[in-house]
């Protein structure tokens, strides 16, 4: 019935947004966070219409690949809208997929209101949907690197260790890992920067010094610091 929202932004808090479409309030029910919408501002969002007999709702997603994993979810058994909406604000699509083609049980059970039973029937019935609609190519992104478990979406020790330590604070590995990869950029980024310099100072050997400052403050402490101002006092990540 409806693909897709734009206009502006009337109204925004945590998980419902208000879209005016030509004089037209929409109420849209999201995953994101209130601070995404700004007041005024344009947007657009892919939706999905929801028509029950105790609710009439739009659901709605910055991009085309969540509003499909959200629907793709509400094909399985005893998975709702607010099912549904809970585990694409905790896991962004690609890592969500993951998961159940992997079958991680326990990655899927840190989403609120999914336990053991609801965790594997999503593996049971989506597993083979989901490897049909990815391509490797997306796995190997999402996980990071092919051939892993477990850790599949942050090889690096360093930064699992960090987005474990941001999880153990209470926060959703969503807003976990995105801040963890903003830090790491960060550093990454300055590194460059400063190897840079280096390099025209040394006559062009600046390689090698950007590695060494790179593996010298790249540490768990290092990116949870950087991950908790990111993420501020509502838990949520700036973007």
């Amino acid at each position: 019935m409806f693909d897709f929202l734009r206009g502006r932004v009337a109204y925004a808090e945590d998980g419902l947004v208000v879209v005016d479409v030509g004089g037209v309030g929409y109420e849209v029910r999201t995953a994101e966070d209130g601070r995404t919408f700004a007041i005024g501002a344009d947007v657009a969002l892919y939706v999905h219409f929801v028509l029950r007999e105790d609710e009439a709702a739009l659901y709605g997603f910055p991009e085309r690949e969540a509003r499909n994993m959200f629907r793709l979810l509400l094909a399985a058994s005893g998975v709702g809208p607010k099912g549904a909406l809970a585990a694409l604000k905790h896991f962004a699509p690609q890592r969500l997929a993951l998961a159940i083609v992997q079958e991680d049980i326990e990655a899927l059970t840190r989403i609120p209101g999914i336990g053991p039973k609801t965790a594997r029937r999503l593996v049971v019935e989506l597993k083979d949907r989901l490897k049909k609609t990815l391509s490797d190519g997306a796995l190997r992104q999402a996980a990071g690197g092919e051939g892993r478990r477990g850790r599949e979406w942050a090889p690096d020790p360093v930064v699992w260790e960090a987005v474990e330590a941001l999880l153990a604070l209470g926060f959703s590995a969503r807003d976990a890992e995105a801040a963890v990869r903003a830090a790491k950029a960060e550093v990454e980024a300055e590194c460059r920067t400063e190897g840079a310099k280096a390099a025209e100072a040394d006559g062009g050997a600046g390689g090698d010094a950007v590695m060494r400052r790179t593996d010298g403050r790249l540490t768990t402490e290092t990116l949870v610091r950087s991950a908790l101002r990111r993420l501020g006092p509502t838990g949520a990540a700036q973007r």
